[in-house]
């Protein structure tokens, strides 16, 4: 493997460490919230976990896919999906060894894939930072 080859795999690998990170961190801090507020899961709308979990995700996926975007010019949208894919593989590995189980779904995945493109693309059109 050539130089460029094994930056764009260190550039991919953590854009999606980072959008699998904050997905990871904002959970984690709500449910630690939630707790010490002594708010049961249960009592909370299904709906708004949903609308919660998919933002959180797309929120992920667009950063992910901005910072990979601005180091990698060419084949962005593929480089944005590739993020994405890898951000839901460790979230999956993360969850099944330190949880038990995964509630993931494809919603997971079109979020992280949806935010990591418009990421990545936004990256292309604006140079900003």
């Amino acid at each position: 493997m050539d130089k460029s080859s094994d930056q764009a795999i260190n550039d991919i690998v953590a854009g999606a460490s980072l959008a699998f990170g904050i997905v990871l961190l904002v959970q984690e801090g709500l449910g630690l919230y939630y707790a010490w507020v002594g708010v049961e899961l249960e009592t909370i709308s299904g709906g708004f976990l949903f609308a919660l979990f998919a933002i959180l995700h797309l929120i992920g996926g667009f950063l992910g896919g901005y910072l990979v975007g601005r180091k990698r010019k060419e084949n962005i949208i593929r480089v944005g999906i590739i993020t994405a894919i890898l951000a839901y593989i460790i979230e999956f590995i993360y969850n099944l060894i330190f949880v038990g189980s995964f509630g993931g779904n494809i919603y997971a995945v079109l979020s992280l894939v949806i935010g990591s493109i418009f990421g990545a693309l936004f990256a292309s059109r604006y140079d900003i930072l």
